[in-house]
């Protein structure tokens, strides 16, 4: 059943873009000894958009976490020799993070669940100051401008105020981490892999794809065991939750079948390439958080 499943998956997305990768050969077969910037990228664009119809073809597939589960273990490759046109796309869980930004809610309620949990990650990394760090992520967030602790309303080394309100991306949580590094000569802080542990929207998260770090902690802090098979656990039953545990996954916004896709798109064309990732929320159908590096 599996492997007919696992057919079935990767034909429609192999079919889909394969489509669109002949389709863009009669477009560029024309331009082989001559592939400009402005070819480039007009080439680049319209394969971005055709691949993401193909994701979009792939969506309406997936209706439960096994057929998530193994589209995110597919990568595609797609090479048109005649044009010199190639693309690769790579799949990832993105709803395995933490919104950091849910630390506070609209009315500046600490969600003590979310709290916990990160100081505790803190505290296994031996963080010098973990308060201090809280204060400036809450700071950060929180629209006001008085400060939890001395020093907590982070500003930039050349004395720019850090926008409050929601944290918007990873490079804004970086900067909020190396200040933190900087104030209190603690290293430690870079060890954790943050980029594998948080994001900045959405609320939901799917415990299939969280972090073994913070699986370790939900274990540790509140006695969640985590399956030793590979099985993917798909209701509180496969965990054996009582009521307590079942509230903090509530609290925490942990559920079983949230399907959000990272993307990553590499495209070349001629001797020239680019990648481009983003966030595809497979319910809504919507694209966020694309970056583009040429």
């Amino acid at each position: 059943m599996k492997k007919g499943i696992v057919m079935i998956v990767t034909l429609i997305l192999i079919m889909s873009l394969s489509m669109f990768v002949l389709k863009s050969a009669s477009l560029t077969e024309k331009y082989l000894n001559d592939v400009g910037d402005s070819v480039f990228y007009a080439q680049f664009n319209r394969s971005f958009l055709d691949m993401t119809r193909a994701i979009e073809d792939l969506s309406k597939t997936i209706d439960n976490s096994e057929k998530f589960s193994l589209a995110l273990k597919i990568p595609l490759i797609v090479n048109d020799k005649k044009s010199n046109l190639s693309t690769i796309l790579r799949l990832y869980p993105q709803s395995g993070k933490f919104n950091i930004n849910t630390l506070l809610d609209t009315n500046n309620t600490i969600n003590q669940a979310l709290y916990d949990m990160v100081f505790s990650l803190l505290s296994d990394y031996q963080i010098n100051d973990s308060l201090f760090f809280m204060s400036l992520l809450l700071d950060s967030i929180d629209i006001d401008d008085e400060e939890r602790v001395f020093g907590s309303e982070f500003t930039y080394d050349n004395g720019t105020i850090l926008k409050d309100g929601k944290i918007e991306n990873f490079k804004a949580f970086e900067q909020i981490v190396k200040y933190y590094s900087k104030q209190r000569d603690d290293s430690k802080i870079h060890k954790i892999p943050w980029n594998k542990i948080v994001r900045f929207q959405g609320e939901k998260i799917d415990y299939n794809y969280i972090h073994p770090n913070i699986k370790a902690i939900l274990e540790q802090n509140y006695g969640i065991n985590t399956p030793q098979d590979d099985e993917l656990v798909k209701s509180h039953e496969d965990l054996n939750l009582d009521e307590e545990q079942k509230n903090i996954f509530k609290a925490l916004k942990i559920e079983y079948f949230v399907p959000i896709f990272s993307c990553d798109f590499e495209f070349r064309f001629g001797k020239k390439s680019t990648n481009i990732t983003f966030d595809y929320n497979l319910q809504t159908r919507r694209i966020s958080n694309i970056e583009t590096i040429f």
